[in-house]
């Protein structure tokens, strides 16, 4: 028997396209590049080339038995650490090594296939113009059809790892017959792994094959063999149709020039310039060889996954993955899948790009643009800093300064961080921490959110000893006196940093997770404040803002604002205090005719996948019809449910996340719903800033759960495309 060499259709030899060297150093000056091919083909030897060149595409299709090139060079140190790819400017004289990897194929032959004893197998040797031809003649059923004419066993290597197959061959049939290639899985979930019950590679189990003539089939498809019955785990060859498709029984198949690649997805290394995050966009127009001239077709083996539009941009908008990788953990590895984009030109040349759409974050914050030039004329983009950030005259950070135009200090600037004492005979004011922070923001034209004057959280001792001393009845003197100290602090505090808060969060958190509708008697207990004066410190502690720094804007904020009993509390709060106010002649002189005492409304935005975007549009409606400002102000959103995630609270606790690679895109889906909303009232003039509570997942409160846009290492995950595209630039 001749077994047909099963050819290495590995894909990676696609990927490695050139550009023409371009001019670098002096004229004429040129420096020396010696290839150590490592055992590939062929010996390239050494070139010389222009000083501050690259090499092009070249040298970029070396092969080697059993390996795939890797789509770039090294250099020949220990290390190996510097890559070359075709557009990398060469400086120096410098030896090159190849990268090869270990080909992740099957060199399967065709007799490693599973035969059974109804089908009869021969070496038809040569065979109308072909040689190494294969005849199978397979016994149909009464209804001329064989599910099984051959199978290839995937369990033994490929058992839950995601793999592609390719197939090319030509078939000729003694009388017309349906073929196909095929996985067949029986169960729901095998057949998701695959993306169909019946997940076709090649042929088609619709039309016939014209009979006595070589038809060329070829095809791929991607999935995951899965243990258990019905796990997609062979490969089979079917014959014939149900209805009578075959004239004659039994029917003669020959197969000629066959091959099959089987990659693992796993162990492909691939250039990240054909890797995409899912919701990023690539231009491969810049990958095109210089050979692709004209007029390029571009089109997608699978649009439904990587769409390209006539111009060459790539994008994967999937909402979630079907291979067992989806549900995996995405600290055990990212989520990926492979689509083929292909261009061609007009007298039929063709490029294909192996486009790998993965839930892994590509793009890092430096290289993108600044959000706050993308929204510079619609709304604030704001973030939480520290005195770490800064020096004594700028904000060093530069993640900050590039992106975003609205700091509020995480922690400097509440009232334990600004103030010290026992009780309230030894108050001392401690504001350098603030004022390094604050000074610089200023001098890098970053407006800064004072953050927070009055909470029951982080305050110095004196503060809490005038809730506990209030005991349960405070007489009208004990009142008085706090209302004294409250007004005090707020008017020392406001006062310092007059002229550099854009606005300041007054009052934090006023309301417990307790359903409640009289907002006077709703207030936390364990606010000193309210303990020691009732609800009417409310009043007195924004009054006292107001008249210390009548430019400041004045604001209230909480969190699980998209709970309607929470959002009622603040509206009829808000209301009562700006309707005395307006009644009030308390207004420091020369302020405009009807402004509000509390001027804005911070939703902080806490959120995980379980919070409706619905609930948060009611909630920003009720605010609305108030005339106050509004401002997401500590955004955040879990890739993951509550219940999934709670009790994780904590920075770098990345690596005990349990967020799934489905749950990185059902994120990126919420940021998308929430901006669509978010949207309607940035237009309208109600939202006036959007701030995140952290940059990168690690350093966020919430690390666990993965809640912001950008990973550990500071490259943009899924959620991050969602939103820009969700807010236009425009409007």
């Amino acid at each position: 028997m001749i077994i047909k060499r099963i050819a290495l259709l590995l894909i990676t030899a696609l990927l490695l396209f050139g550009c023409p060297a371009g001019g670098g150093g002096a004229k004429d000056e040129t420096v020396s590049v010696t290839f150590d091919m490592d055992g590939g083909t062929p010996d390239f030897g050494t070139i010389e080339i222009t000083k501050g060149s690259s090499l092009g595409h070249s040298y970029m299709y070396p092969v080697k038995e059993d390996f795939a090139f890797g789509g770039y060079y090294e250099i020949n140190d220990v290390d190996f650490t510097t890559r070359y790819f075709y557009n990398t400017p060469i400086n120096n004289n410098i030896t090159l090594r190849a990268r090869w990897g270990k080909a992740p194929a099957s060199n399967v032959a065709f007799g490693n296939f599973t035969v059974p004893s109804k089908t009869s197998k021969a070496n038809e040797g040569g065979f109308h113009d072909k040689t190494g031809v294969i005849k199978l003649s397979p016994t149909l059923t009464t209804d001329g059809y064989d599910w099984n004419v051959v199978s290839y066993n995937l369990e033994s290597v490929y058992m839950n790892k995601e793999i592609t197959i390719t197939m090319d061959m030509y078939i000729w049939v003694s009388d017309n017959a349906k073929i196909v290639w095929q996985i067949n899985s029986s169960t729901d979930s095998a057949a998701a792994a695959w993306g169909g019950k019946y997940k076709i590679i090649a042929g088609d189990d619709k039309t016939p094959l014209e009979k006595d003539a070589w038809i060329h089939l070829q095809g791929s498809a991607t999935g995951t063999p899965t243990s258990g019955s019905g796990g997609g785990n062979q490969i089979y060859l079917s014959g014939g149709g149900s209805g009578g498709q075959l004239n004659s029984n039994p029917v003669d198949i020959y197969i000629a020039d066959f091959s099959l690649t089987i990659t693992d997805n796993s162990a492909i290394t691939f250039p990240d310039s054909l890797k995409i995050t899912i919701g990023q966009k690539k231009d491969l127009k810049d990958l095109l060889g210089a050979d692709m001239t004209g007029t390029i077709t571009w089109s997608s083996e699978n649009p439904s996954i990587v769409s390209v539009t006539s111009d060459g941009i790539v994008t994967s908008n999937i909402t979630s993955f079907s291979t067992t990788e989806g549900n995996a953990k995405y600290t055990s590895g990212a989520a990926k899948v492979l689509v083929t984009i292909t261009a061609s030109t007009a007298s039929g040349k063709s490029q294909s790009f192996p486009v790998i759409a993965t839930s892994e974050a590509q793009e890092h914050i430096a290289t993108l643009t600044p959000l706050k030039e993308k929204f510079s004329s619609t709304f604030l983009v704001g973030n939480i800093a520290s005195s770490i950030d800064a020096d004594d005259t700028t904000i060093t950070n530069q993640t900050l300064t590039k992106h975003f135009n609205a700091l509020t200090p995480e922690n400097e600037m509440k009232p334990s961080s600004l103030s010290k004492g026992d009780d309230k005979t030894a108050i001392s004011y401690t504001y350098a921490n603030a004022d390094k922070l604050v000074n610089a923001a200023k001098e890098s034209t970053i407006k800064v959110i004072g953050h927070t004057l009055l909470w029951h959280q982080q305050i110095p001792k004196w503060q809490t000893k005038i809730g506990t001393d209030a005991g349960d009845s405070p007489s009208a003197e004990y009142k008085a006196e706090a209302i004294t100290q409250m007004k005090n602090y707020i008017t020392a505090v406001v006062t310092h940093f007059k002229g550099k808060i854009y606005s300041w969060d007054v009052l934090n958190e006023a309301f417990p997770d307790k359903n409640a509708s009289d907002w006077t008697t709703a207030i936390r207990p364990e606010n000193p404040w309210f303990k020691a004066i009732g609800s009417d410190f409310v009043y007195e502690a924004y009054l006292a803002a107001r008249l210390a720094d009548p430019d400041a804007i004045l604001y209230y904020n909480d969190y699980n604002t998209d709970q309607s009993y929470r959002a009622d509390l603040i509206v009829n709060m808000v209301k009562a205090v700006n309707k005395k106010y307006s009644e009030s002649g308390d207004k420091p002189s020369g302020e405009a005719t009807g402004r509000l005492l509390i001027e804005g409304i911070g939703m902080q935005e806490h959120h995980n996948s379980g919070v409706q975007a619905a609930n948060i549009r009611a909630t920003l409606n009720k605010f609305k019809n108030l005339g106050v400002k509004v401002a997401v102000s500590e955004l955040d959103v879990l890739a993951q449910s509550w219940g999934d995630f709670s009790g994780k609270d904590g920075a770098n606790k990345v690596a005990n996340s349990t967020v799934t690679n489905n749950g990185l895109l059902d994120q990126a889906t919420k940021y998308a719903e929430y901006m669509a909303v978010y949207k309607d009232f940035i237009i309208d003039g109600t939202i006036e800033r959007i701030s995140f509570w952290g940059v990168t997942d690690n350093s966020s409160w919430r690390s666990a759960g993965l809640p912001l846009l950008f990973d550990s290492n500071g490259k943009a995950k899924p959620a991050y495309y969602k939103f820009v595209e969700a807010i236009p630039t425009t409007w």
